[in-house]
């Protein structure tokens, strides 16, 4: 038997997931039925139903919407923080990219920075390097990553 916090958090929870396909639709440009949510999702239409009508549906399906919309940018916290007045509903398009090329950025820098200061020390005791076509000779930023 659930506790009455947990049945007005599920019924929240519900009402966000009906304001989710809403939304998508929006953003598709057209309504986005039931139907349609069950054929882009995977998810059966009268689990979405049950979902959307206070939490009755299972588990797998209810964590299946949920990576589903986490998938469209849908922001798990903003869907499940019972007061989330300050979650916005959308992720921060690309941050998780940004995250990943400046990573990669730093990475190239470093290999670089001990690419050069190896050549360095080879040429000193007489030695030669790597060939230059192996590790280019300065850091080539990605284009159209972000």
């Amino acid at each position: 038997m659930m506790s009455e916090d947990g049945t007005k958090t599920a019924t929240i929870v519900s009402d966000r997931l009906a304001q989710l396909r809403k939304n998508l639709g929006d953003r598709l440009g057209r309504p986005l039925t039931i139907q349609g949510l069950a054929d882009r999702s995977g998810v059966k239409t009268n689990a979405i139903q049950r979902l959307e009508d206070g939490l009755k549906g299972n588990f797998e399906a209810l964590l299946t919407i949920l990576l589903y919309y986490r998938g469209q940018g849908y922001s798990l916290d903003w869907i499940l923080v019972p007061d989330n007045r300050d979650i916005p509903m959308m992720m921060t398009p690309g941050e998780d990219l940004l995250k990943v090329n400046n990573a990669i950025l730093d990475m190239s820098r470093m290999l670089n920075e001990s690419y050069r200061s190896i050549s360095q020390h080879l040429r000193a005791i007489g030695l030669e390097s790597v060939s230059a076509s192996v590790v280019p000779d300065e850091v080539v930023e990605p284009a159209g990553v972000l």
